[in-house]
């Protein structure tokens, strides 16, 4: 346990804190998203016959059993596929596909027969998260588990590579794109969906003395000592086509920090971040300033007074690259 929180995967090093409220946030973001992407769950041109599917995303451990002194992770995602929200979606629209979220371990993991899609952001979630059970998962859907970042031994190839909210969570990306590219079909696409800091205000909004904008560069100082940057989404597209990618397309899109927005597809945006932003701010603070910066648990609860007034200001016009 590190600050009353679960700790990580033993091989892995994340910078986030794993909590259920992460669980929580990935549920709300993946309703972000398919409303970013007009319902779409990805952008690359797939066809409805696709074969194989590799998803990889942020972790979520959401609870732990003691055995002898050491912590063995039930019902877990580590670098894997977070609730797997996407995934389960991916395979019920393309029902041809063999998807595995994550990464090849022992440990199978199947769906909460009470899942159902988040449509409210006020909603608990906490019934949308993948348990352990007997049964329950469409057959063309695997959970495995394993640390990206160690040498991939799949035995097929893949059609498509998607990760969503892997910033923070890689050391080297550069490798993760070469094990990206050995492991597609010809043809075959890599789509990585991820927010990018520092946050922005194009019109001067938000400026060097508000709180939110202190805690997102403090973010970046924080993650950079750690060696998980916060700003990789940048240099995604060079990365990409480094490792030997082709017709790599890069679109960028504006996420509201709250409902300041006059367009009404951005002021929905914007009230979902925003909820979101408010309910994991700790988690998202604490690891990365306690162990990057060196802060006590004291400093940051109070620092982030500021940051969540600063985040319910519609007079900020913050949004977050995506």
């Amino acid at each position: 346990l590190e600050n009353d929180r679960l700790g990580e995967y033993p091989s892995l090093s994340i910078s986030l804190e794993c909590t259920s409220a992460n669980g929580a946030m990935a549920d709300m973001q993946h309703a972000v998203f398919l409303r970013s992407l007009d319902g779409r769950l990805c952008l690359c041109p797939i066809k409805q016959d696709i074969q194989n599917v590799l998803d990889v995303g942020m972790c979520r451990p959401n609870h732990q059993t003691v055995r002898e002194g050491f912590e063995v992770y039930i019902n877990s995602q580590h670098i894997g596929t977070g609730t797997g929200v996407w995934a389960l979606d991916f395979v019920y629209t393309y029902i041809h596909t063999y998807l595995i979220p994550g990464f090849s371990a022992s440990t199978h993991l199947f769906l909460d027969h009470r899942y159902r899609p988040v449509t409210d952001p006020t909603e608990s979630v906490c019934d949308y998260s993948i348990v352990c059970l007997c049964g329950g998962v469409p057959p063309n859907l695997s959970f495995l588990i394993d640390d990206v970042e160690a040498e991939w031994q799949f035995h097929q190839k893949f059609d498509l590579v998607h990760g969503r909210m892997m910033t923070g969570s890689l050391k080297d990306w550069d490798r993760f794109y070469t094990q990206c590219y050995d492991n597609i079909t010809p043809g075959g696409y890599v789509e990585m969906q991820d927010i990018c800091l520092p946050l922005k205000a194009d019109d001067g909004t938000l400026t060097a003395d508000h709180a939110l904008d202190k805690w997102s560069r403090l973010c970046l100082e924080a993650c950079e000592k750690l060696e998980r940057p916060l700003d990789v989404a940048k240099s995604h597209k060079s990365r990409m086509e480094a490792a030997g990618f082709v017709d790599v397309v890069e679109v960028v899109h504006k996420w509201p920090q709250n409902s300041w927005a006059k367009d009404p597809k951005l002021k929905e945006i914007g009230n979902w971040t925003m909820t979101n932003m408010l309910e994991g701010l700790q988690a998202l603070t604490i690891g990365p300033f306690t162990r990057g910066l060196g802060w006590s648990l004291e400093q940051v609860e109070a620092f982030l007074i500021d940051v969540r007034n600063d985040v319910k200001n519609r007079k900020l016009h913050v949004y977050w690259p995506m």
